[in-house]
């Protein structure tokens, strides 16, 4: 399940980013899945396991099919990292 953040940051390096802002990618993967945790926890209390894990990963999907048309904005990329952990971290 890991394995698409191990090739973040290269990505985000090929689509023309600096390093360190590459990276900062994955530093939004890892704070997007500490607030992720909390509030799935929270709303999977309050709706269900069920629906919380279809919306979960129904967003996540739909944010790994719009990041090729986005890739080139950090502001984007760093939307994507947050977004990402916090629905499949």
């Amino acid at each position: 399940w890991e394995v698409p953040f191990v090739h973040l940051v290269s990505y985000a390096e090929d689509a023309g980013h600096a390093p360190s802002r590459a990276a900062g990618v994955v530093v939004a993967v890892g704070v997007g899945g500490s607030a992720g945790r909390i509030l799935s926890a929270r709303c999977a209390d309050a709706v269900g396991v069920q629906a919380v894990f279809a919306v979960l990963i129904f967003v996540t999907a739909l944010v790994d099919v719009v990041l090729p048309w986005v890739i080139e904005y950090a502001s984007a990329l760093y939307v994507y990292g947050f977004v990402v952990g916090t629905t499949a971290g």
